[in-house]
């Protein structure tokens, strides 16, 4: 994710009872963040990153979408 912008923080989200990956991570960019995070829907949706399949990348500014599926 650093190629569209300065990456703050990186969530990943685990099963509580297991500690195992749910195959979500919450990534905040820094600077800014608006223009990294458009550049990242725009550029990186649906494109191949590391072991993982095509990854799903959307703009939640607030957070509250990504908890939603997580919870």
């Amino acid at each position: 994710m650093s190629v569209y912008g300065q990456v703050e923080r990186v969530d990943i989200e685990r099963n509580p009872a297991t500690g195992g990956s749910l195959g979500i991570a919450l990534v905040g960019f820094g600077g800014n963040g608006h223009a990294a995070a458009k550049l990242a829907v725009e550029k990186g949706n649906r494109r191949k990153m590391g072991p993982a399949s095509a990854v799903k990348i959307e703009y939640d500014p607030t957070g509250k979408r990504g908890k939603k599926k997580i919870h």
